[in-house]
């Protein structure tokens, strides 16, 4: 991995988003953990306001997943009292959030006033490289920690009757460095962004939600509640006759048990409305997983029948977090193919957007439910982007493969009204998993281009969903964001 010797890659401040406070390298010290969850989703009164906390990451290019555990984190209102935000441990692949975010904790009864310091203990970081010479994952061993973080906010966290969401934005790249052997170390650079809930043009930095996954655990009449990851946090979502459904006819087929992937909104009530909710069922013992596509069988242009993945989301079953950033195998000798559209419009392009067995390939993330209980790898998958035995953690069959968004970073060339080519680092991971260096970005009526005016040569980041289109890789982009 091209890691710079002894500094810090790309440390530079989020302008773009409101609010921002860059907190600084900290070392060590005390335990993490402790007990409880994330608050409920109920509404809040008096004198106490909501606070929906997100988390982000600034990714590295050559990065293919970035494991973290944070464990607590606490406020520290300018008259000395203290408010626990959340102490239960939450485990997050952090890479696949570059340009989006997903939610660590909602509380609605917190103190309304005005708060200078915040506390954030995190650690337990797995990483998992590919190198661009060998096209081989590893996982390079990194300082356990905790970590504390204990920014003083400047300016200050102002909780009132609006609802505000604090973004907690993870520089990957300026967290990892090597020395001269090439050892890798791990120092948290961490960036806190506060926004107030607006009254419209909502991103996932403002109070929108974006795919969460969970197992649905309770039903009432115009709300579900879903346990996210592996159980360690539960949120609850309101329903309207807005809320489209895929898979189920309504709210009235929900059950316990099922699996759903979930876009929403916070609301000014500290509520969470879902926009979208897409429901199946998850086999006894089944699990769902996300990540990122490195290696298939056969080669590309012949139809896959099975492929391997970095997971970098786990859900349900008895799949384990440390299994994040390993090698899963997945069979898809009958499994169908679909695009998960939401938030992306795939009209009025030149090209025929496909994601099916033939045009699956290395560098795309998809998304999977397997048919039943993990198995060993059996599996042999060989050559670039092909986990190491002992780095896979086991293997499944899935009825259906879904294309998912994923970011990539590079700088903007050939820009006209409606793409742009973007270039990647030749020692990116999506380089060395394609061969590619560049990719056509289409820019959609409905994508979001945030904090930045487009430009031939700046440096950017695009979120979207990724095609192979004969030797060209094709990405409509959702977002667009300045890369950091």
């Amino acid at each position: 991995m091209a890691l710079p010797r002894s500094r810090n890659l790309f440390h530079r401040r989020l302008h773009w988003l409101p609010a921002l406070i860059c907190l600084g390298l900290l070392t060590s010290c005390g335990n993490g953990g402790g007990a409880g969850s994330s608050k409920g989703t109920n509404g809040n009164t008096g004198t106490t306001g909501t606070l929906l906390v997100q988390l982000s990451d600034a990714t590295a290019d050559q990065v293919a997943a970035l494991t973290l555990t944070f464990s607590s984190l606490t406020l520290t209102s300018q008259s000395g009292s203290t408010v626990t935000v959340f102490s239960a441990p939450v485990t997050v692949e952090i890479t696949r959030l570059a340009g989006t975010s997903t939610p660590l904790a909602i509380v609605t009864n917190i103190p309304q006033g005005t708060y200078s310091q915040m506390s954030l203990i995190l650690g337990s970081p797995a990483l998992t490289l590919i190198s661009p010479t060998s096209g081989q994952p590893s996982h390079p061993n990194l300082p356990a920690g905790p970590f504390t973080v204990s920014p003083t906010l400047n300016p200050a966290l102002t909780i009132s009757s609006t609802p505000m969401v604090l973004t907690v934005d993870v520089n990957t790249a300026a967290s990892l460095t090597s020395d001269s052997l090439g050892n890798i170390s791990f120092s948290p650079s961490v960036n806190v962004v506060t926004a107030a809930l607006p009254a419209a043009g909502l991103n996932p930095f403002n109070g929108q939600l974006e795919h969460v996954v969970g197992l649905v655990t309770a039903v009432a009449s115009s709300s579900f509640t879903i346990s996210l990851r592996f159980g360690d946090q539960s949120l609850a979502f309101n329903v309207d006759s807005n809320t489209k459904f895929t898979g189920i006819g309504g709210l009235s087929q929900l059950s316990a048990g099922q699996l759903a992937v979930v876009d929403g909104s916070l609301q000014s009530n500290g509520s969470f409305l879902a926009g979208s909710v897409k429901a199946s069922a998850v086999p006894l013992f089944g699990f769902h997983t996300q990540g990122l596509l490195t290696a298939r069988i056969p080669a590309p242009a012949a139809a896959a029948t099975s492929f391997q993945m970095a997971a970098r989301e786990l859900t349900g079953g008895s799949v384990q977090g440390n299994f994040l950033g390993n090698g899963l195998n997945v069979d898809v000798l009958n499994s169908a193919y679909a695009v998960n559209q939401v938030g992306i419009d795939l009209t009025g392009l030149p090209f025929t957007p496909t994601f099916d067995a033939t045009t699956i390939v290395p560098g795309q993330a998809v998304e999977a439910t397997s048919t039943g209980q993990l198995l060993p790898a059996t599996t042999t998958f060989t050559g670039v982007g092909a986990f190491p035995p002992a780095l896979v953690f086991g293997e499944v069959s899935t009825p259906e493969v879904d294309l998912q968004q994923q970011p990539l970073s590079g700088t903007v060339s050939n820009l006209t009204a409606t793409n742009f080519t973007l270039t990647v680092a030749g020692d990116s991971v999506f380089s060395t998993l394609t061969g590619a260096t560049s990719v056509v970005v289409y820019v959609q009526p409905s994508t979001q281009v945030l904090g930045i005016t487009l430009s031939n040569g700046a440096s950017v980041t695009v979120r979207g969903l990724l095609f192979k289109d004969s030797s060209t890789y094709r990405l409509v982009a959702a977002r667009v964001v300045p890369k950091v």
